[in-house]
């Protein structure tokens, strides 16, 4: 058991987890949740942003904060708990296999003829 947990957007993240994939997957995705429920409710309020204008969402997103805590002081955690993120790197070799792969599968299936097989099955099947 850890004796402190880490804090991020009110999840409590594994201390094994890379920061720059914490950033990615947990922080930047509830900055932009958080703003677009202020914007939901200042547009339900009848509010505009600064100068009279709608707040832009391409505004950069601040630095994370990460809050140390001693695990269990308070009780037990209520947070939700996140030991594991998808690996950003590894997620696009796979798809790039994936997409290498269908191409092929593709150029297999043209080859053989099985589009005009499909096509004339097809036919035959609505007549």
């Amino acid at each position: 058991m850890d004796l402190i947990e880490l804090l991020v957007a009110d999840h409590i993240v594994g201390l094994d987890l890379q920061v720059s994939e914490v950033h990615d997957q947990i922080w930047v995705p509830s900055i932009l949740a958080r703003r677009e429920n202020l914007a939901e409710q200042a547009a339900a309020e009848g509010v505009q942003g600064r100068d009279g204008v709608a707040e832009d969402r391409s505004e950069a997103v601040p630095p994370m904060t990460v809050i140390f805590r001693l695990a269990g002081v308070d009780g037990e955690a209520t947070e939700d708990r996140v030991e594991s993120l998808v690996d950003a790197s590894s997620d696009g070799a796979e798809a790039q296999r994936q997409v290498k792969r269908r191409k092929a599968l593709c150029q297999a299936f043209n080859a053989c003829g099985g589009a005009a097989v499909t096509v004339a099955e097809l036919e035959l099947a609505l007549s």
